[in-house]
């Protein structure tokens, strides 16, 4: 990944910009470049800002990766419908109901464009799952607009070395599968959905999306961790929900228990971790000062 800035006419990202073949080499001067310690950037107002930044441009191409697109009104991800090629890749006949005869022709494109992802719920089953689509009436046949499968991402400094990824499930509304809309229209209809949603059901949304975030590639398996690959370094997100203990009145009927399953590890995963925590003799990441890496 290779995010980026250019503030004050100085480049900055999280690439080592001293390699002479590094990717920005025809565009700088690897000679005249420095490195910083993140951690000095954290105490500082502006240097945090652009820190935030480059990661959140990080989440960009992660995302971009996973085929999720960014709406950039409401600075969210969501599940695009199926384009023309992966029309062409994939099998529709599966996505049609047996009464398909009764459905208009545009019906029946459109639901031949509804996007079915695969996913393991928060009890362990795995279960497909549609992300982008036209919701269904009770009694049959499909409401005239599109739901997709939206998140919004933040990364927020606790302090300290610590670090969190907030995961936010949300919907985008859109008439035919790209103008959302309306704000009343999606207001009144967004408001409908999250009336129905339970704490356990919210706890399976943000599953789903953690989830999904940490795979390699939009049909892979999930991993233990999502990371974020820069090169020399990477940033490496436990995929573990932070926990803590509060007392509060509750909801009634609302007590379901909630249990995470943690995706194992494999050879791929573990080489990856292992890649970037071997930098130093004690096999962790040293986070001590180098006066080779000072800048004045």
């Amino acid at each position: 990944m290779l995010p980026f800035i250019v503030r004050e006419k100085t480049l900055y990202t999280f690439t080592d910009l001293r390699k002479d073949m590094n990717p920005f080499s025809k565009s700088i001067n690897p000679g005249a470049a420095g490195r910083y310690h993140a951690i000095d950037w954290w105490s500082d107002p502006n240097w945090m800002q652009w820190y935030v930044t480059l990661l959140n441009r990080s989440l960009n191409k992660l995302t971009g990766r996973l085929g999720l697109n960014l709406d950039k009104d409401h600075n969210r991800y969501y599940f695009e419908a199926l384009s023309e090629e992966e029309l062409e890749e994939a099998s529709v006949v599966d996505n049609l109901p047996s009464d398909n005869d009764e459905l208009d022709e545009d019906t029946t494109q459109d639901i031949a464009r509804f996007r079915v992802v695969f996913s393991r719920t928060i009890g362990g089953q795995h279960r497909s799952r549609q992300v982008a689509y036209r919701p269904s009436f009770k009694n049959g046949g499909y409401k005239n607009y599109w739901e997709h499968l939206a998140v919004r991402l933040r990364f927020h400094y606790l302090g300290g070395m610590s670090w969190v990824l907030s995961i936010r499930p949300e919907r985008r509304f859109t008439r035919d599968s790209y103008v959302p809309l309306t704000p009343r229209g999606t207001g009144r209809r967004s408001s409908n959905r999250k009336s129905h949603l339970y704490n356990a059901d919210v706890h399976g949304e943000v599953h789903f999306w953690r989830e999904y975030l940490s795979r390699r590639h939009p049909r892979g398996r999930s991993n233990p961790r999502i990371l974020l690959n820069f090169g020399d370094q990477a940033a490496i997100i436990e995929n573990e929900p932070v926990t803590v203990e509060i007392d509060w009145p509750g909801v009634p009927d609302d007590v379901r228990e909630i249990r995470y399953v943690r995706q194992d590890e494999d050879l791929f995963s573990l080489a990856e971790l292992d890649a970037f925590l071997d930098d130093d003799d004690e096999g962790g990441v040293e986070w001590g000062k180098d006066e080779e890496w000072d800048n004045p």
